[in-house]
């Protein structure tokens, strides 16, 4: 049996904030928290991490479909 969620998550590129996280149907507010930011890289870009951890004696699996990055929506 598979289980789907939706996630999204907003970001402000220009203030280097996080905006919202949406899982389903619950918004969370995330406007205190800070991205990362590394001056040191001469070019502006998004890197996503998605990862599973899995339990201890499973061989647990996740599957990841439609992911989608947008700009400028707040």
């Amino acid at each position: 049996k598979y289980l789907f969620h939706v996630f999204k998550l907003v970001i402000d590129f220009e203030n280097n904030k996080y905006v919202r996280l949406i899982i389903n149907n619950t918004t969370y507010d995330l406007s205190s928290y800070n991205l990362y930011v590394d001056d040191a890289v001469g070019e502006k870009y998004a890197n996503a991490l998605i990862s599973l951890r899995s339990r201890k004696d499973y061989n647990d699996v996740m599957y990841v479909d439609n992911v989608i990055f947008t700009q400028n929506e707040l």
